[in-house]
C-alpha cells in the first residue's frame, strides 16, 4: 500500500517534468548501473506531440564524467529503452 500511495503522490509531480512514471527515477541506478547512477540523473523525457515512441531522455551528468557516459551511450540507450518497453 505504501508504494501505491507514493506513486499517487510522486507521479503527478514527475509527470510535469516530462516523466511518464516515477519508476524511471526510482530504478535509475539499476538501469544505468551504480557507477553511472552515482553521477547521473534523468532530467526530462519528451516525445513528439501525439507520439509514444522516439522520445528524447535528457540526462544530467557531472561535467567531467560526461565523456565516460558518452563512451557507454549505446549500451545505456539499450538498457533505458528496454526498461521503458521500447526496442
Amino acid at each position: 500500500m505504501g508504494g501505491e500511495f507514493a506513486a499517487r503522490v510522486i507521479d503527478p509531480a514527475v509527470g510535469k517534468r516530462g516523466f511518464a512514471t516515477s519508476e524511471l527515477l526510482a530504478s535509475w541506478d539499476t538501469i544505468v548501473g551504480a557507477r553511472n547512477g552515482a553521477f547521473t540523473q534523468p532530467e526530462k523525457l519528451t516525445f513528439a506531440r501525439g507520439q509514444s515512441g522516439g522520445g528524447v531522455l535528457t540526462i544530467r551528468v557531472d561535467g567531467p564524467r560526461a565523456i565516460f557516459l558518452q563512451h557507454e551511450a549505446g549500451q545505456l540507450i539499450a538498457r533505458i529503452n528496454t526498461f521503458l518497453g521500447f526496442s
